[in-house]
């Protein structure tokens, strides 16, 4: 797919850090495996300038687990931004959507 980084971009880290964004030590649905880290809030937004889709997980995430509502929530998210991406200078602001789903980083 696209593209990807282990580290935040100046303005994604004040993202990340308004938005209070990535672990949220919470256990919602208890531990799904041994490296369950818990829930994660992250954020979806476009960028106005070249028309990405990004997805701020505040923090390295290397797998997901969510329910199946969750996952339609996540995806509807993401198509959202996603046509706002595709017309470019239409939405000249990228706002940050901040959603927090019982997610598991680890």
């Amino acid at each position: 797919m696209s593209h990807h980084s282990e580290s935040l971009p100046a303005d994604m880290l004040t993202d990340a850090k308004r938005l209070k964004l990535g672990a949220t030590g919470v256990f919602p649905d208890g531990k799904l495996r041994e490296e369950d880290e818990g829930e994660i809030r992250f954020g979806v937004y476009h960028d106005p300038e070249t028309g990405m889709v990004i997805i701020n997980f505040g923090k390295s995430v290397v797998w997901l687990g969510m329910t199946a509502a969750q996952a339609i929530d996540f995806a509807q998210s993401i198509m959202s931004r996603a046509e706002r991406a595709r017309d470019i200078g239409k939405y000249p602001e990228a706002q940050c959507e901040a959603i927090q789903s019982q997610t598991r980083p680890a």
